[in-house]
């Protein structure tokens, strides 16, 4: 009897290690916060996006000042933004210089994927941006992050 006990009790410390130690992974694995940073704009509704200059298509998130900022093809933009723990994600109003260029209307593109946006989810060099709650349809945009240059 005293050896049954033993046996299903440490059964149960097993699982609840694995469940601990599952649910750790899983918030690693997907932390919002972890957008701070400079990315680059790979994708746009499911379209890859080209660019001929390095520095064109970024976009830069600084969770003190809770704004971001970037580069379109030709120009350039910025917003403030509220993101929880969970990766709820909102956007105001975008604003942006005029500049008219190849490529407007990817630059539109991306503003109205960011203006939209509810959701952000980050996994190691990825970040993925979603304009419903649940995360469940594909990604309004793909964000890779930039390699820091020294």
């Amino acid at each position: 009897m005293k050896k049954t006990i033993i046996i299903i009790l440490s059964g149960i410390l097993v699982a609840l290690y694995v469940s601990l130690v599952s649910c750790g992974i899983r918030k690693k694995a997907s932390n919002p916060m972890l957008i701070e940073g400079t990315w680059r704009i790979a994708k746009v509704d499911g379209q890859e996006v080209s660019i001929d200059k390095e520095d064109l298509l970024t976009i830069s998130f600084d969770l003190t000042e809770k704004r971001f900022g970037g580069t379109g093809y030709c120009n350039s933009f910025g917003a403030e933004f509220t993101l929880t723990e969970k990766g709820d994600f909102s956007v105001g109003p975008i604003l942006s210089t005029r500049m008219a260029c190849p490529g407007l209307g990817s630059e539109s593109a991306i503003f109205k994927a960011l203006e939209e946006s509810k959701r952000i989810v980050v996994r190691g060099n990825k970040a993925l941006i979603y304009d419903n709650a649940d995360a469940k349809n594909a990604p309004r945009l793909v964000l890779i992050r930039k390699k820091n240059v020294a």
